[in-house]
């Protein structure tokens, strides 16, 4: 499944409506639909507040490969952010001695099996392998 989105962060519940469209057409079992919402939200949300330029859509693509759920997300006309260069969330320091963000990108990690980026003519491209879980027929 593919979709365009607008890059604005009022878009986030048309895509909860295709992602749900996506997760009902494989059967996932709630958690992995859960973990496909959560990383989605994340991803957008990221590139619609700190991608700089950005003046198209942001596109979504969800599919079923060789096992897995791969999801990739690109948006267009932006610098490069590589976002597995954003340092690890240190989880067992105190909240009052974190810095602000990164729990986001952090929970996306922990739920990925694996996270590609790549940048070439102004296009950001990340490519996120999630293991789903199947509801039982």
């Amino acid at each position: 499944m593919h979709r365009a989105f607008p890059r604005s962060i009022d878009a986030l519940t048309d895509i909860a409506v295709f992602v749900n469209e996506f997760s009902e057409s494989l059967a996932l079992t709630s958690n992995s639909s859960n973990a496909v919402h959560l990383i989605v939200e994340e991803l957008f949300t990221n590139m619609v507040r700190h991608n700089i330029g950005g003046t198209d859509c942001i596109q979504l693509q969800l599919e079923r490969a060789q096992g897995r759920i791969k999801l990739q997300i690109i948006d267009r006309d932006v610098e490069k952010f590589d976002i597995n260069d954003v340092p690890e969330v240190d989880v067992s320091m105190p909240m009052s001695e974190r810095r602000g963000g990164g729990l986001g990108l952090h929970l996306v990690r922990c739920m990925s099996e694996k996270i590609d980026y790549s940048h070439a003519n102004g296009n950001s491209t990340i490519t996120v392998l999630i293991k789903p879980e199947f509801q039982e027929s």
